[in-house]
């Protein structure tokens, strides 16, 4: 299962906590408390074991680290540009819709296409080189209107609550998501 790790985080913690296991958690924190801070250092290690021997953490496991969303990214790639159009057009989904919404978007950012099939199959059917781990933050700048739009909610409620746990079934997959906590209190209630 996902864990959620609240404000008092700290890189010792989730070394600590994730170093013979891939994290599958959601950091949640007011603005300010240093998510992008712990988002920004892990993707510029790139691998999960660098993150752990710099926090003093024996690692047992290895992991190449996946920037997936990011307050700062790339606006114009192919990828950014799906979530984005997702997000404009506001295509009914229903909150079971998401979890494969989520899992398309995620899988794209490890074939560099977009997946049109279920992502969840994509997960079921590849086999990895490596293991990944997937790195998520900036949804206020994705959702703007997460505290009056339904839409919002059930999108960021599936990513923080679904696919934590989907990936929970697939040990060479985690996934860490930074997210401010009155995000969350208007996307679960």
């Amino acid at each position: 299962k996902s864990m959620i790790f609240g404000i008092l985080f700290s890189f010792r913690n989730i070394s600590m906590d994730f170093s013979n296991r891939l994290p599958k958690i959601v950091v949640v924190g007011p603005k300010g408390s240093g998510k992008t801070f712990l988002f920004k250092n892990l993707a510029k290690l790139g691998k999960w074991e660098e993150f752990l021997s710099k926090n003093n953490s024996q690692a047992s496991i290895n992991a190449k680290i996946i920037q997936a969303l990011s307050s700062s990214g790339d606006e114009t790639s192919e990828i950014n540009l799906f979530l984005k159009d997702t997000i404009a057009s506001r295509k009914s989904k229903l909150p079971s819709e998401w979890l494969d919404f989520w899992l398309s978007f995620l899988a794209s950012k490890v074939s560099e296409k977009i997946i049109k099939t279920s992502g969840g199959e994509f997960f079921k059917d590849i086999k990895l080189k490596e293991n990944i781990i997937f790195l998520l933050d900036g949804f206020e700048r994705n959702f703007e209107k997460f505290y009056d739009d339904e839409f919002a909610q059930n999108a960021i409620r599936s990513l923080i609550l679904d696919v934590p746990n989907f990936f929970s079934a697939y040990p060479s997959i985690g996934i860490i998501v930074f997210i401010r906590e009155d995000i969350v209190s208007y996307s679960i209630k």
